[in-house]
């Protein structure tokens, strides 16, 4: 049984799974979810741009006693599987661009961070991922580069119902990686 953990505003979803950890060290996957992140972050430390309530902001905490999880493959697979269910959910065609992006029409629609804490045999994973969901309209520094779903389907999507899918799929896809 998964926890979710959702809040109005964050500085990032990963930092505060990432404090979590240090605190706490959970062993029980949560998820932690936001309508805003003050510092959401890229890859190179990029700012990730969301307006309110318009984002998929959230991070996935996974725990292992096997620190020797291949981190390429773990990006991978969450690449694959977000692309896999927008196809099947949205009808859209995405591709992914190494080693963490989703595309849709050669823009960008979502980004997935991951990070290990290893201590010891403890490994904590976090799975972060920002996607633009509804976001009607983006600066003009990166309106060339960016999409939504909205954009692409004409459709609003219920952001809350795609954070159960999300997990569930993960979930799905990283049992694999976690026990072998």
């Amino acid at each position: 049984m998964i926890t979710y953990y959702h809040f109005n505003e964050l500085d990032s979803t990963n930092n505060y799974v990432e404090s979590l950890i240090k605190d706490k060290r959970p062993t029980t996957p949560f998820v932690i979810t936001t309508d805003y992140q003050t510092k959401g972050q890229g890859t190179k430390q990029r700012i990730w741009f969301a307006e309110k309530n318009t984002s998929f902001l959230y991070s996935l905490m996974l725990y292992s006693e096997k620190p020797k999880i291949n981190t390429e493959k773990m990006v991978l697979t969450a690449a694959i599987t977000l692309k896999t269910l927008l196809e099947k959910e949205y009808k859209i065609n995405c591709t992914i661009k190494p080693p963490n992006d989703l595309y849709i029409n050669k823009k960008k629609v979502a980004g997935i961070l991951i990070k290990n804490i290893i201590q010891g045999k403890q490994c904590w994973t976090i799975i972060g991922i920002g996607m633009n969901i509804n976001t009607k309209e983006f600066p003009v520094e990166i309106a060339e580069k960016a999409t939504s779903l909205y954009l692409e389907t004409n459709k609003e999507v219920t952001i809350k119902k795609l954070y159960k899918k999300v997990t569930t799929e993960l979930m799905q896809s990283y049992k694999n990686i976690m026990e072998t």
